[in-house]
């Protein structure tokens, strides 16, 4: 096998580890310890293609962020519509006072 075709082959396999670890992103408990341990093991293979000095890496990895991003966007958007659900679902209806506490009730995110 040449080196061109091991750099090849190595290059899709560290990919497929990418992919793997996006997977498990997007069903991971929604800690930030392990949120962290994912993303950062992506992080650690992104280094070894920069020192590597592979082309059109910023192009990929801007693609690979905005992935991240989906991914991460998508928990948390479902994440609150359950929260609000179950939020919401708890409050007496008849009641005007609560009701009006859950229409006023602005939610802060700190990322």
């Amino acid at each position: 096998m040449t080196e061109f075709e091991e750099a090849v082959n190595d290059v899709i396999e560290k990919i497929g580890m990418i992919n793997e670890y996006l997977e498990e992103l997007q069903v991971s408990e929604l800690e930030q310890d392990t949120l962290a341990e994912k993303i950062e093991k992506i992080q650690k293979i992104i280094d070894v293609f920069e020192i590597e000095s592979y082309s059109n890496l910023t192009i990929w990895v801007d693609e690979l962020d905005k992935r991240i991003s989906d991914i991460l966007s998508e928990r948390l958007e479902k994440r609150i519509k359950t929260w609000v659900a179950e939020f919401t679902s708890s409050v007496d209806t008849e009641d005007v006072d609560q009701r009006t506490i859950v229409d006023n009730y602005t939610l802060r995110i700190k990322i």
